[in-house]
């Protein structure tokens, strides 16, 4: 039994993220570039890495010589553990796979115990999800990691994630005290996450204080242009909102509305909020919004600096003001999905009872971070005022932010989960439902999900790009049959 499941199971960007650099107590004759070379994380090929690195002459003690290429060749080998590797695939490598990486490491110790070695040790097992050893050298060689700022961003990530802050902070005590925090995001994350939960209220990176009050009530006014408005009729069905740029558009927002017509054409109807949207592609919603009437799709704009370098997280985050906003005006549920998702399902069978007797459905991966314990690809948000009265809060959190300057990667998720906590703890009468993303927002792109998603990996091959090319072709057609933009 493990003692640290939920750090084992977590979304494998959180070891690639932490582990950037490897130490060596000597190479030798062996060039420096081409060590480098041999374990930079592109490569994940030990037998090209090998073939490279057998015929070189270091010059130094046979043992040592050994020893150093094969903690080279463990490197190569942990590669294949990464996500982009992996085609963004989120599921453990073989355990035997893993028992030759570890015994390896094992032997290197034992041939060169040195400080150097041991930190590529723990990094490397760390990596390919072994933690319980990985944690196990920590707790034998504490010294090595009170002076090590690579050694401690682990063990606090390990502490964060299992929930335990009070042992996580130290170690983040000593990382902002050296600043390592100043280069690292993640850091700075972990160290807000052990403020908050032990009860704090942390202005950084992000600022919570909109926590502290209910939000302000919504101007009636309707805040954004309407491209297409909607029909005069009410509605009675969820509202799918699809927010996105130009560029998302042609590139994903088209497969969804095709998915969804594949798979929901009488139980959705579309929205698309459009960010400072070309006149073609204003165009080509009015034309599909006519070739397809049962979605009643209609659509808003809103104008954000595209050479903005914070740009992509307003695209993030500003959508959830539109949908607070959508929600009034429509007077009927809404749907905030990743542009770049697939939909796989029906919903009225898989959700529709579900979601009709609560008020917000979230998704909620079962090993991840606090910021990102309520995933912002798919939100549900019901026609009710405790819904509304949710969004409204994660919305003064996002807008004070953004005000601030504070426009951080994972914003909309932290104030997902920071409001969700909250509702929770002060108990707003929220009737929220939770969901695995196994079954509402797919990574792995199993065949129970009511919608695929990609993460970092969104153009590799598998059953989501197939998926994506087979929709293309059945559905572009005269009317939507402009090419793809660079």
């Amino acid at each position: 039994m493990t003692e640290f499941k939920r750090t084992q199971e977590m979304h494998q960007y959180y070891r690639d993220s932490l582990i950037k650099t490897y130490f060596f107590e000597e190479i030798g004759k062996i060039p420096k570039e081409t060590l480098t070379a041999l374990i930079d994380s592109n490569s994940c090929d030990p037998i090209q890495c090998a073939e490279t690195l057998i015929p070189l002459q270091s010059g130094l003690p046979a043992t040592r010589d050994l020893a150093l290429k094969q903690m080279v060749l463990l490197i190569a080998q942990s590669h294949l553990s990464m996500d982009k590797h992996r085609n963004g695939l989120q599921t453990p490598l073989p355990a035997a796979y893993k028992k030759s990486i570890r015994d390896g490491l094992m032997r290197v110790l034992q041939k060169v115990p040195s400080v150097k070695y041991l930190i590529n040790a723990i990094q490397i097992l760390y990596r390919i999800g072994e933690i319980d050893e990985a944690m196990a050298l920590v707790r034998k060689n504490e010294k090595v990691v009170d002076s090590s700022p690579n050694l401690q961003q682990i063990v606090a990530m390990v502490y964060t994630m299992e929930e335990r802050y009070e042992e996580a902070l130290p170690y983040l005590l000593k990382l902002v005290d050296s600043g390592a925090h100043q280069s690292n995001s993640l850091i700075k994350l972990m160290s807000m996450t052990c403020m908050y939960k032990l009860g704090a209220l942390p202005d950084e990176p992000a600022d919570f204080a909109t926590l502290a009050h209910k939000p302000a009530e919504s101007a009636d006014e309707f805040p954004y242009e309407w491209i297409i408005e909607p029909g005069a009729t009410c509605r009675r069905k969820p509202t799918l909102v699809i927010a996105c740029d130009d560029k998302y558009f042609h590139e994903h927002a088209l497969t969804l509305l095709y998915s969804v017509v594949e798979h929901n054409d009488a139980d959705l109807l579309i929205h698309f909020h459009l960010y400072t949207p070309a006149d073609n592609v204003i165009e080509h919603v009015k034309a599909l919004a006519a070739q397809y009437p049962a979605m009643e799709i209609s659509a808003t704009r809103e104008n954000i600096n595209l050479e903005s370098p914070t740009k992509v997280v307003e695209f993030a985050t500003r959508r959830f003001a539109a949908s607070q906003a959508l929600l009034r005006h429509l007077d009927s549920p809404i749907i905030l999905l990743d542009a770049d998702a697939l939909w796989r399902k029906p919903w009225q069978a898989t959700l529709g009872e579900l979601a009709q007797n609560h008020d917000v459905i979230v998704c909620q991966p079962k090993a991840a971070p606090f910021w990102e314990h309520v995933a912002a690809g798919l939100v549900y948000l019901n026609n009710t005022p405790a819904a509304r009265r949710y969004i409204a809060q994660v919305v003064a959190f996002i807008d004070d932010n953004l005000n601030k300057g504070k426009s951080l990667w994972f914003l909309d998720q932290i104030a997902l989960s920071a409001c969700h906590q909250e509702a929770v703890k002060h108990q707003w009468n929220v009737r929220f439902a939770s969901t695995t993303p196994d079954l509402l927002m797919d990574v792995n792109h199993g065949e129970n999900a009511l919608t695929w998603v990609v993460t970092n990996q969104k153009n590799a091959p598998g059953p989501y790009a197939d998926y994506k090319l087979e929709l293309l072709n059945r559905y572009r057609q005269s009317v939507d049959s402009r090419p793809e933009q660079e």
